[in-house]
């Protein structure tokens, strides 16, 4: 019909359809011509979606460089358009190039930011699955299987379907978790991470990616732990913010007003250093704390 706009939709879209299918032969050569399209038409953004779609191919190609080049290139078209959620996929799957390259510290750094940033429960089952392999083979193996469950929860409440190479790696690392643990205890850490509240996974998410993205440190150094100092009230405020729970909630059941509560928070921030309630959980767990 003459409509450039929608056939270079069509493109991108069947493009993508093929892509999620592994059917690389028909998916590249429709992706690179809706990129190309989508740039005469002046829309960027698209374009960088159908970037992104190759980054995709070459990742399971195992062509790093080349992804993560496909990969840079979209998420700087995305930060320029102030696509939020796009920016966090795009660091997510950086992750992914630098955990196939072996690269564990950039690649729990990716993770974490992109953690941080997560929209839909349906993105967050990758990102929670991602970090459960990390983990698993970076050494953190009761960690990895219960991140791992608390993904795979997730994923059932969505329908999530994975594609033929997410769980071809997700059944290669898993592997190191449960054969460090035994099958009775990989089974048992999955069970419990079936049952974490979503914050908490991403709390412990976010702890062992601190973790793993943090350089070894002597073994001179003073335990984290002695250089934060809390009060049993604080104390008791933290264990119940890591839960999830509200100000007013852990008010209640603390049997204190919420303006009390705010102000331990507000404490508990200056304390852990960190700007957020999810980051004080993550310090939390990282330092022993709870």
């Amino acid at each position: 019909l003459g409509d450039a706009w929608r056939a270079a939709d069509a493109r991108l879209a069947l493009g993508q359809i093929l892509e999620y299918q592994t059917d690389y032969e028909r998916a590249i050569p429709l992706l690179e011509a809706a990129a190309r399209e989508w740039d005469a038409l002046g829309d960027p953004v698209r374009a960088a979606w159908a970037i992104s779609f190759l980054g995709q191919a070459a990742l399971d190609y195992e062509d790093g460089p080349r992804a993560e080049a496909l990969y840079q290139e979209s998420l700087g078209r995305l930060r320029q358009g102030g696509v939020t959620e796009g920016v966090s996929g795009e660091l997510h799957q950086l992750g992914e190039v630098a955990a196939m390259r072996g690269d564990t510290t950039a690649a729990a750094a990716y993770y974490a930011e992109s953690l941080d940033g997560t929209g839909s429960r349906e993105n967050l089952v990758g990102k929670l699955v991602a970090t459960g392999r990390l983990a698993a083979v970076g050494g953190h193996a009761e960690t990895a299987a219960r991140v791992l469950g608390a993904a795979e929860a997730i994923a059932d409440t969505v329908g999530y379907v994975r594609r033929r190479p997410e769980q071809e790696r997700l059944v290669r690392d898993a592997a190191h978790a449960r054969a460090s643990l035994g099958d009775a205890g990989f089974e048992a850490a999955w069970a419990a991470g079936k049952a974490l509240p979503t914050e908490q996974a991403v709390v412990e998410a976010l702890a062992v990616l601190a973790v793993l993205g943090a350089p070894a440190a002597p073994s001179t150094t003073t335990p984290a732990t002695e250089s934060v100092s809390l009060s049993p009230r604080e104390q008791d405020v933290l264990a119940l913010l890591c839960q999830g729970l509200t100000d007013p909630q852990i008010a209640e059941r603390l049997f204190l007003s919420p303006r009390t509560i705010e102000s331990h928070v507000a404490s508990l921030l200056r304390k852990l250093d960190v700007g957020n309630r999810r980051a004080a959980a993550a310090a939390a767990v990282r330092l022993g704390l709870v």
